[in-house]
């Protein structure tokens, strides 16, 4: 008696991918991180980045206590600006955390 598989259809594969939501967070994620100075703006860009996106959480890592303050009190427009950029379900809530400054502003990101 054989236990050989068949080979599974490419389409089948792929479309199996897609659907798994981790993947496709990940997948959001990435784009959305790359496109980070559009939605915080340049200043801020400078002050924070994304750390995670983790079931919905995006985690910012800012500077400082400052940054962390400004930040929050304008969780709401910036979860408008990730919607109108064509991310709607990707962040439900925001939390924020001090990060190294020497880190923020560069092209040093952890996915």
């Amino acid at each position: 008696m054989s236990f050989r598989r068949q080979p599974k259809n490419v389409t089948d594969l792929v479309s199996s991918i897609l659907k798994d939501k981790k993947f496709n967070e990940k997948a959001q994620s990435v784009d959305f991180f790359d496109r980070w100075e559009e939605i915080v703006g340049q200043e801020y860009a400078k002050c924070c980045r994304p750390h995670s996106l983790n079931k919905g959480t995006l985690l910012i890592e800012a500077i400082d206590a400052v940054y962390i303050q400004e930040l929050s009190m304008q969780e709401k427009a910036l979860k408008k600006k990730i919607c109108d950029l064509g991310y709607g379900g990707t962040v439900s809530s925001i939390k924020f955390i001090s990060g190294n400054p020497k880190n923020i502003g560069s092209d040093k990101r952890r996915r």
